[in-house]
Parts: structure tokens; C-alpha cells; sequence
């Protein structure tokens, strides 16, 4: 697990910010995010290639005996999903969107995690190419 500290945001909206009107100080001991080493299987946009290990930081683990949780169901291990996600410079990628950004793949299928979700296909995904 990883500790991250928000970035500095006038955002008010807690759902957007969920540090908007908590008072930060020297003891917070931050957000935990569980950071994910993934192998790139395929790339439907965005800079990443083929082979690439990449991190994906997800918002949630234990910090201090605490578990916390997010909107974002944590990724299980040997498992193969497709991923929605965002990117910046010196940070894990983050997953768009919570779990409707999450897909578990069946082979040529991937099943949505969110509960209100919809699947996709592999030709859905090549679309967006």
C-alpha cells in the first residue's frame, strides 16, 4: 500500500474532492491507495504499449489498522480487465469513473463490475481506436 496526499483543489463537491472541507494537518496521515504493477495486454488509446508494466493506484487498503474502502472494487491479482483510465505525470494511472471504468475479461467479452453497468466486446474496444 501507498500513502497519497490529495492534490491541493478548491473543489467543494465531496464525490469530486473527498478531502473538500477537511482541515489538513501534520498528523494526516493521507489517503491510502493500493498501487497495482499490470502488464499492458493492449492498448485501445492512449500512449501506453504493448509489454509496458504500468501502475494503477487505487483509492482504498490499510492504513493503521484501518481498512478503507472506495467506489473503485480493488483489481484481484492474475485476473485480466480492461481499464478506463487517467494518467499524470509522476502518479499511479487511476481508474475513470469507479468501478464503470473496470471490465473483467471472459475472452473476447468483458463483463462490467459496476452492478448498473454494461459489457463490452472486443469490437466495442476497437472502436475506440
Amino acid at each position: 500500500y501507498d500513502v497519497s496526499r490529495p492534490l491541493d483543489s478548491d473543489e467543494t463537491d465531496p464525490v469530486r474532492n473527498p478531502q473538500a472541507g477537511v482541515e489538513s494537518s501534520a498528523e494526516d496521515p493521507g489517503i491510502p491507495i493500493t498501487v497495482y504493477a499490470a502488464r499492458v495486454d493492449a492498448v485501445h488509446r492512449g500512449a501506453a504499449t504493448v509489454g509496458d508494466v504500468i501502475e494503477i493506484g487505487i483509492i482504498g487498503g490499510v492504513l493503521g489498522g484501518i481498512r478503507y474502502e472506495s467506489n473503485v472494487t480493488q483489481l484481484v491479482p492474475g485476473r485480466s480487465y480492461a481499464l478506463f483510465l487517467a494518467t499524470t505525470a509522476a502518479r499511479p494511472a487511476s481508474v475513470v469513473g469507479g468501478d464503470r471504468g473496470v471490465f473483467l475479461a471472459s475472452g473476447r467479452e468483458y463483463a462490467a463490475i459496476a452492478a448498473d453497468g454494461l459489457g463490452l466486446t472486443a469490437t466495442d474496444l476497437a472502436a475506440l481506436s
